[in-house]
């Protein structure tokens, strides 16, 4: 009996260099080994006669090998070649195996086997090569004769080692559902134990759609728990509260320019998240050009104004440098520092501060009200006072820890995080399923 923490190499036939092997795949448990899901499959059902068989497309036939011979390529010494007559009732033909001599010894003769693969003509006679083989007998068969799961792959590890593996471990899987009994069948869901045994060994497409949907569900219904549990941890922590709309208005008075609708409603949003006493987490979504950036600066100018750091992360030194030239000019005669740190490049909006030491220093005792720059600010020896924002911009470019890392580099109340990212990144993410719309500017929670 198995269960889902059951580790890998307790499953017979894993020794060392087998689970080593499984490791490179990331998996270590039973859980892992189930939901190493197929990546496609090929279709054996077709069963044909070997009179009858048809040429070129995939197919199944059941019968016996009378002979077996190993011999060597002539055109590569080193290559061995096996080759055998498997027959049924209807007539026999040529088996061809490339570089396993040790078939000749594996394979019974005389003995009932399926076998799945292509047929092809050479020299006039019927013949395949590198079929799958298996026993005829009571059980379903796993490689042949059916949709044969076809898996993700690492050196040491072959598609039929891992569905003899896979299907050892259902056999002897003992799991309970999370879901009861009457939600499934409200739902038409598969128990959890048939969809897995389904999406690696399905009857049909259909069964395979079926437990593809189960499992899918599942994926995306434990994603939203552990969603609600992050967002009640972070409710949790304690954040500076930023309240002054007066101000903000005073701010958005000063800009050259008038903001969209979509921006005021953004602006608005995350200006209310500010006020709360956790700290936000909130996606800026928007097409290149809508003008994330601005409404990113006006929520920096509030948390600046209240006394607080900004840290801003760019995924490139171009991007970098461009922000801080946006926030030069856009609060140009406000009063507010700004410096930009990038692995190669250091600068900061007050003349008297020209060198990198000095930069670093305004960082960290906050006379330097927002920090523009790559990972570099990352870095151990990057201080800061108090910061109060972090903004990531292109956020898919940034992991989880190095966001994390960016919001632990203030000591004391946890900053706040506004992350950014273009629309058609967030369009591939999600697979095409947000319509695009022009210009539009999208703010999630």
């Amino acid at each position: 009996m198995y269960f889902f923490e059951t580790q890998l190499n307790d499953l017979k036939g894993i020794g060392r260099v087998m689970a080593a092997a499984f490791r490179r795949l990331g998996i270590t448990t039973i859980e892992d080994l189930v939901y190493h899901i197929p990546i496609g499959y090929e279709d054996f059902r077709q069963q044909y006669a070997i009179a009858a068989t048809p040429v070129g497309v995939p197919v199944t036939l059941k019968g016996s090998f009378v002979s077996f011979a190993n011999r060597q390529s002539w055109r590569q010494r080193r290559l061995h070649i096996t080759e055998g007559v498997f027959q049924d009732d209807t007539g026999a033909m040529k088996v061809v195996w490339f570089g396993q001599p040790f078939l000749a010894r594996a394979i019974p003769l005389q003995s009932p086997l399926y076998l799945s693969g292509i047929i092809e003509i050479y020299q006039g006679a019927r013949q395949m090569t590198n079929p799958a083989w298996e026993r005829v007998s009571d059980s379903r068969p796993v490689h042949t004769s059916r949709l044969v799961p076809l898996y993700s792959l690492t050196k040491g590890l072959t598609h039929k080692q891992i569905r003899f593996f896979i299907e050892t471990a259902i056999k002897g899987l003992k799991l309970d559902d999370w879901f009861d009994e009457k939600f499934r069948e409200r739902h038409h869901f598969m128990s959890i134990i048939a969809a897995i045994a389904a999406i690696h060994f399905p009857e049909s497409e259909t069964v395979e759609a079926l437990a593809r949907r189960r499992l899918a569900f599942d994926e995306l219904f434990f994603l939203q728990i552990s969603r609600l549990f992050m967002r009640e941890r972070r409710k949790a922590l304690m954040a500076s509260q930023f309240m002054d709309r007066g101000l903000l208005q005073s701010i958005k008075m000063q800009l050259p320019i008038k903001l969209t609708d979509d921006q005021e409603r953004a602006v608005e949003e995350i200006i209310r998240d500010l006020s709360k006493p956790y700290p936000m987490q909130r996606l800026l979504q928007g097409e290149v050009g809508s003008g994330k950036t601005l409404v990113a600066a006006l929520a920096a100018a509030v948390v600046v104004k209240a006394g607080y750091q900004v840290l801003y992360l760019a995924p490139t030194e171009v991007l970098a440098h461009q922000h801080y030239e946006t926030f030069h000019n856009l609060f140009a005669n406000s009063g507010m520092t700004i410096a930009l740190l990038t692995h190669s490049k250091t600068d900061i909006s007050m003349p008297s501060m020209v060198d990198r030491r000095a930069v670093l220093k305004a960082m960290s005792d906050g006379s330097a009200q927002v920090a523009i720059g790559t990972h570099a600010l990352l870095q151990e020896k990057v201080k800061f006072n108090k910061i109060g924002l972090v903004i990531v911009d292109e956020q898919h470019r940034f992991g989880i820890k190095q966001r994390i890392a960016a919001q632990q580099k203030s000591e004391g109340l946890t900053p706040h995080l506004l992350s950014m990212t273009a629309v058609d990144a967030w369009k591939s993410a999600l697979g095409g399923a947000l319509i695009k719309a022009n210009r539009f500017m999208w703010c999630v929670h």
